[in-house]
Formats: structure tokens, C-alpha cells, sequence
């Protein structure tokens, strides 16, 4: 049989040509992988309105403070309610975001979120949105971007960029195996601090929810360092939730 290259010819378009450079993975197929492998895209969708229920610890003040929370979420809005153990002492304090506006509730006083505060919560908000997945392959205000592998909890992972106009971007980190979220990272004011400040989120273990595939462990980074861990202890998603609350109280 004739060869059809000769040996020389073969070298010499290696030398021409350079080493065969690797494929960047697609990053619209990386959702869909993700999106299958949290139980589907109906599964997700049910989950964009939905409570859940958790307990950790959040370092404040250079304490380490436990809590329990309760959340409330629609695909607009969030409510989270979170009782904590300071000194013996139970405090409650309760964080609402109506979709446009915010504020705090805390036992003596309503403390209304602007500026800063308030960007800092619409980006929580628009980084929910990003988590859902669904919405990624189907809103054109989202563009897709391939990131570098790297590993996260000693296991490989692929990124992707999340870009959408007027908003900071999302960055998304899928365990290469399993193809489940892994790691959320973005950019956000941090109000303790007066500043802009690398946030992240590392899911450490997941858990089957009444047949719903969700994070069941995760520690939030501010600025590099822990911030919070939390365990999710229940996930309920809901048909509908009555618009009073997230209704500012007067």
C-alpha cells in the first residue's frame, strides 16, 4: 500500500503547523451537561420558587456565630429569615429583596438597604438567577464564556464565564465528573469592609431532596477568606408564594 505522506513531508508540516492545540470545551454544553445532571431542566425550573431550610456559623466581628435560616424565593425575589446565637442570646434578623428594593429587619428597627447595599443585593439576586442554569440557554441576554480547568476540592473542574449587560459576571465551576456546580464565584461590595470584594461559594457535598439533586454544604468565601458555612436541611419547591411576604413592613 503507498503511503501517502512520506516521512519527511509529515515532519515538515509538524514544524510548519506546531503541536495540535487542545479543543476549549463548549460552554453551552457544559450547561446542558449541568443541567441534566441536577435532574433536568423541569426540576430546575420547579426550583426557581422554593424554601429551604439550613443552620451554620458566620464569622462577624472576629466571632464565630451559629444560626438557623429559613428562605424564601421566587425567580425575583428572596426573603431570608436567620436566627442567631450571640452570647446566649437569640437575635433574628430578616434580609427581603422585593425585586427592586431592600432592606433589613432586625428586632428594634427596618433598616432600608441604598447604594451600594442594595447593588450588592441585586447582584446576590442576578447570581441566583445565573445558579438556576436554565435561563442561561434560553435568555439571549446571556453570553458563555469557556474557562481554564482548575480544581476545586482536589477534584478537576470546568468554568464558565457568565456575561449578561449591566451586570458583574458569574463565574460557574462544574466537577468534571459528575458535571454538578462545584463552585460560584463573582465580584460584590462588601459592606463590612466599604469595598468591592471577591466572593465564592464551594458546595462541599450534595443531597437528594425528595428526589431533587441539591448542595447540601457550603462554604461561602469573602476576600479569600471563610465567611460562612451552611448545611441545607430541607428543600421544598412551591407552587406560588403570597406576595405579602416580601412586604415591607411600615
Amino acid at each position: 500500500m503507498r503511503r501517502l505522506i512520506l516521512p519527511g513531508i509529515g515532519l515538515a508540516l509538524v514544524l510548519v503547523l506546531g503541536p495540535a492545540v487542545a479543543q476549549e470545551p463548549d460552554p453551552k454544553a457544559l450547561i446542558e451537561e449541568a443541567i441534566k445532571a441536577h435532574g433536568g431542566e423541569a426540576v430546575l425550573l420547579k426550583l426557581q420558587t422554593a424554601r429551604t431550610k439550613g443552620s451554620g456559623s458566620v464569622e462577624v466581628m472576629g466571632l464565630n456565630i451559629k444560626f438557623t435560616s429559613e428562605t424564601v424565593q421566587t425567580p425575583t425575589k428572596h426573603k431570608t429569615r436567620m436566627v442567631m446565637d450571640a452570647f446566649g442570646q437569640k437575635i433574628e434578623i430578616t434580609e427581603v429583596f422585593d425585586g427592586e428594593k431592600a432592606w433589613l429587619m432586625m428586632p428594634d428597627k427596618v433598616l432600608d438597604l441604598k447604594d451600594e447595599k442594595l447593588k450588592a443585593m441585586k447582584d446576590s439576586a442576578h447570581a441566583s438567577t445565573v445558579e438556576t442554569l436554565v435561563p442561561l440557554l434560553k435568555d439571549k441576554q446571556f453570553t458563555l464564556e469557556a474557562l481554564q480547568e482548575e480544581k476545586v476540592n482536589d477534584k478537576p473542574a470546568v468554568g464558565v464565564r457568565v456575561k449578561a449587560k449591566d451586570q458583574r459576571d458569574v463565574d460557574l465551576w462544574f466537577d468534571k465528573a459528575s458535571h454538578l456546580v462545584v463552585k460560584v464565584s463573582r465580584i460584590s461590595y462588601d459592606s463590612d469592609a466599604e469595598k468591592d470584594a471577591p466572593y465564592e461559594a464551594i458546595v462541599t457535598e450534595y443531597k437528594d431532596f425528595g428526589g431533587i439533586k441539591h448542595a447540601s454544604k457550603v462554604q461561602v468565601n469573602k476576600d479569600g477568606k471563610k465567611f460562612m458555612s451552611l448545611e441545607i436541611t430541607d428543600v421544598k419547591p412551591v407552587d406560588k408564594v403570597d406576595g405579602k411576604e416580601f412586604a415591607r413592613p411600615l
